[in-house]
C-alpha cells in the first residue's frame, strides 16, 4: 500500500518537508489551522488541503490574495 497524503497538525509542518512530499507525488494537508498567520503560512508552503474550524476566515484570506 502507498500513501497519498501527509497530514500535519499543531504547526509541525515545515516547508522543506512539504516540498519533498510534493516531489514524491504526495499531497500535503495541515490541521487545525485557525489563525490568519497559520493560514498564510500553509498557503505559502503550498499545502493541498487545510482543515479548519473557521472556513470563512480562510476564504476571506484567499480572496484578498487574488
Amino acid at each position: 500500500a502507498r500513501a497519498d497524503y501527509m497530514i500535519f497538525g499543531g504547526g509541525t509542518l515545515r516547508k522543506t518537508v512539504a516540498g519533498k512530499a510534493h516531489q514524491h507525488g504526495l499531497s500535503v494537508a495541515e490541521f487545525t489551522v485557525n489563525t490568519q498567520r497559520r493560514f498564510a503560512r500553509a498557503l505559502r508552503y503550498g499545502v493541498d488541503a487545510i482543515i479548519t474550524d473557521n472556513p470563512a476566515s480562510l476564504l476571506t484570506l484567499r480572496l484578498q490574495q487574488k
